[in-house]
């Protein structure tokens, strides 16, 4: 009897716990895009549902941006966004999540850079990646993409 009361709460644990977690983590590419020495990236980038608040009612998320990197520069790659307040009608560009990284940026190990930047979503409901710009006349940069966590 003490078995199946364990049992049916492991079975129970498992079913609840994803009800407990609040991270969720989507990528704006389905796959990472390669972009040239001074050029910009061409692609069609995921509409992501920002409508997740904490428990004050703020709305918060992070978003990671990551490439490969050659030798690099002070020169930065742009990652620029458009936001909707309107469900996914309207659209406009969001300055204040602009994130530049310069290719040089320094890595864990490997050649990829990988930034976290937390960013106040209010009042957006949809944001999606605008471009991808690398500055950097000498190098190219590869498996460009970003991810929003909220």
């Amino acid at each position: 009897m003490r078995t199946k009361k364990l049992i049916f709460l492991a079975i129970l644990l498992l079913c609840l716990t994803p009800l407990f977690s609040k991270l969720r983590t989507s990528a704006f590419l389905d796959t990472a895009i390669n972009i040239a020495a001074g050029g910009t990236g061409t692609f069609t980038s995921n509409v992501l549902d920002v409508m997740w608040r904490t428990t004050d009612g703020r709305q918060v998320g992070g978003i990671t941006v990551t490439f490969t990197r050659a030798a690099g520069t002070a020169d930065t790659v742009d990652f620029t966004f458009d936001v909707s307040y309107d469900g996914g009608t309207t659209w406009a560009s969001f300055d204040d999540a602009d994130i530049k990284i310069a290719t040089n940026h320094a890595v864990i190990s490997g050649t990829t850079v990988r930034v976290f930047t937390e960013m106040n979503l209010y009042g957006i409901s949809h944001i999606k990646l605008h471009s991808i710009k690398n500055n950097d006349s000498v190098n190219g940069v590869t498996a460009c993409n970003a991810t929003l966590s909220i």
